[in-house]
């Protein structure tokens, strides 16, 4: 299960917490280039509207069976959406960074804006969130982002 939590306009540096259970999907805003939609949106704002959604449709109260499950198996990830004007991977848009302190980063791309993309985004947050590292084995990862992985990034180093 997933809580909502609000949604950032921009980004900075990590904005979401160092806490287990939770990362932050950052949407290239401008991925597609000139490709829009009747609302005059670019297929990066249109991916992270559907994820905005989606996200939303999952905290909603009472998904029943699902809430009562979830609460048994711990507590919910945390999933922030945040944009970001361009992640400078134009050439295979829709591009997304997935990341949370001291775990791996990925950047994820060839996406196309739909409900089913997102689903798959937001299924494997959840998977993510509640790693340890940022590793998750690849016989779990949800069908719709095998094959869109970019880049492993390392966490970052912390000031000590």
């Amino acid at each position: 299960m997933t809580t909502a939590t609000n949604s950032t306009p921009r980004v900075g540096p990590h904005t979401a917490s160092s806490e287990r259970g939770v990362c932050e999907i950052v949407v290239c805003e401008t991925c597609g280039g000139n490709e829009r939609d009747a609302q005059d949106r670019p297929p990066g704002a249109q991916l992270r509207n559907l994820l905005e959604r989606e996200r939303t449709f999952r905290s909603e109260p009472l998904r029943s069976a699902q809430s009562a499950l979830a609460a048994q198996n711990g507590p919910a990830t945390q999933i922030r959406i945040a944009g970001v004007r361009c992640l400078w991977a134009c050439k295979r848009s829709c591009n997304v960074h997935l990341r949370a302190p001291g775990k791996f980063s990925y950047l994820l791309g060839e996406f196309e804006p739909s409900e089913t993309s997102a689903r798959a985004l937001l299924d494997y947050a959840e998977l993510y969130a509640a790693s340890e590292d940022g590793s998750v084995p690849f016989r779990s990862w949800p069908a719709g982002v095998r094959g869109h992985f970019q880049c492993r990034m390392p966490p970052e180093s912390s000031a000590d």
